[in-house]
C-alpha cells in the first residue's frame, strides 16, 4: 500500500501514469516518489474491476459473470 485513506478527489495528487515505450500499457506510479522509482504493479483483477467493458460482447460476459459470483451475499 502506498497511501491510505486518500480521498477520491485527491487521487491525481498521489497517483500518476507514465507511458511506456515497450508496452501499450501505462505504468502507475506514486507521485511523491516520482517516476520511475515510484512505479508499482497493478494486478489484472484490479484492472478488470476498474474496466466498464473488455471490448467485445463475448469478452464482456466474463467480468459480469465473475462480479455476480463474487458479490457479497446479503442476508
Amino acid at each position: 500500500m502506498v497511501a491510505d485513506q486518500v480521498r477520491p478527489e485527491d487521487y491525481a495528487a498521489h497517483i500518476g501514469e507514465a507511458a511506456m515505450a515497450d508496452s501499450y500499457l501505462k505504468a502507475p506510479y506514486y507521485k511523491p516518489v516520482g517516476h520511475p522509482e515510484g512505479i508499482y504493479r497493478v494486478g489484472r483483477l484490479a484492472c478488470l474491476n476498474a474496466a466498464d467493458r473488455c471490448g467485445t460482447p463475448e469478452a464482456d460476459k466474463a467480468p459480469r459473470s465473475s462480479r455476480r459470483r463474487c458479490a457479497p451475499r446479503r442476508e
